[in-house]
């Protein structure tokens, strides 16, 4: 029975120890892949003027790199959207249902995937849309609303 009282005094320390480490983790993560994108930034720079590439094609090579880019913002919005309903799902049923009835626990996985379902839904249908916008301004020759 000890063990059981030591779990629930240790609980509380446990989470603020997670919920303080996954900012950290993050902001770890988004530095690497910042300084990653840099290096290839100027290592292409260098192989383009290393080969003699000439401005039109190395224009193309750039703007191709930037495109390629720009595809990870929908990802970003994926994961975001996710993790906010998943979160928000999770929240609202622990304010409604009891969390000590029978199956409380599958309900509380249910309703992760249905907010991270909800989450990737709401995610695809705005990435559509802004797809839609820019494709259309690409069409027109007008540039594109990042609003």
């Amino acid at each position: 029975m000890e063990t059981t009282y030591f779990i629930e005094d240790m609980g509380g320390f446990f989470a603020i120890i997670m919920s303080l480490s996954i900012p950290i983790l993050i902001i770890i993560g988004i530095w690497k892949v910042k300084m990653y994108r840099a290096k290839f930034d100027l290592e292409l720079r260098k192989s383009l003027i290393e080969n003699h590439v000439d401005a039109e094609t190395s224009k193309i090579i750039i703007e191709k790199s930037q495109t390629q880019k720009s595809t990870n913002i929908f990802n970003t919005l994926r994961i975001a959207l996710t993790l906010i309903f998943m979160g928000l799902t999770t929240f609202l049923y622990m304010q409604v249902a009891d969390p000590h009835a029978d199956g409380a626990k599958e309900s509380v996985f249910l309703m992760l995937v249905l907010g991270a379902g909800l989450g990737l839904f709401l995610a695809i249908l705005i990435q559509r849309s802004i797809e839609k916008k820019q494709n259309n301004a690409v069409l027109k020759d007008e540039p594109a609303d990042d609003k």
